[in-house]
């Protein structure tokens, strides 16, 4: 799904990693120690100095995350509530949020957006009291979901996640990790990066560490 050749930056020194269908590739390291410059990278955050990128054999070389996700890239951030959500919107608003243009037109239907949200809240098993709350009213966990609902609204095969269990219980992170396996089971192919050394340990297929 995803090639890295020798790729480098100010923050890489030629990095190479494949990432393929239904594996979760766990990238681990310590704070400070890069390990997050490869999804942005990957999603178009940061720019490439040398090497490239490959996407199912061809060039891949997104210059926003726009370009990204039009290439089947999805992102979680590690800062859910100042780089993901926008918390003073709804549950709904969120999670429709980054493909908008599903609706195939410049205004949406309000029918449409509780439908897609409903779908999307029973499938992650978000807790809420309903598509129309506001986002900052929700648990941490339950945010990452909606995060992760967001995501996967956009249609991704290549699944970023960065520190996708930091500062949520044991219950909603028990439920990332099902929905993870999921994903990988539907074919996607999922990069992990995490400090958690037992995360990455028990949830990932391979792990690169920096």
């Amino acid at each position: 799904l995803l090639e890295l050749r020798r790729v480098g930056n100010e923050r890489l020194k030629q990095v190479s990693l494949s990432l393929g269908r239904g594996e979760i590739l766990g990238v681990a390291g310590l704070e400070g120690s890069a390990k997050d410059e490869i999804a942005r990278v990957i999603y178009g955050l940061s720019p490439i100095q040398e090497g490239r990128m490959l996407r199912l054999g061809r060039p891949f070389a997104p210059a926003d995350p726009l370009q990204a996700i039009r290439g089947g890239v999805g992102m979680v951030p590690t800062d859910r509530k100042n780089a993901g959500l926008v918390t003073c919107r709804s549950v709904a608003e969120n999670i429709i949020l980054s493909a908008i243009n599903k609706a195939g037109r410049f205004l949406v239907a309000p029918a449409w957006v509780r439908r897609v949200a409903q779908a999307n809240i029973r499938r992650l098993g978000i807790r809420t009291s309903g598509t129309g709350q506001l986002v900052e009213y929700l648990s941490g966990g339950n945010q990452q979901k909606a995060l992760l609902a967001r995501c996967l609204f956009t249609s991704p095969r290549v699944l970023l996640l960065d520190e996708p269990t930091r500062g949520i219980d044991l219950a909603a992170r028990a439920d990332m990790y099902a929905e993870l396996h999921q994903l990988s089971a539907e074919g996607f192919g999922v990069l992990l990066a995490s400090s958690d050394m037992s995360e990455v340990l028990t949830q990932c297929h391979r792990i690169l560490v920096f």
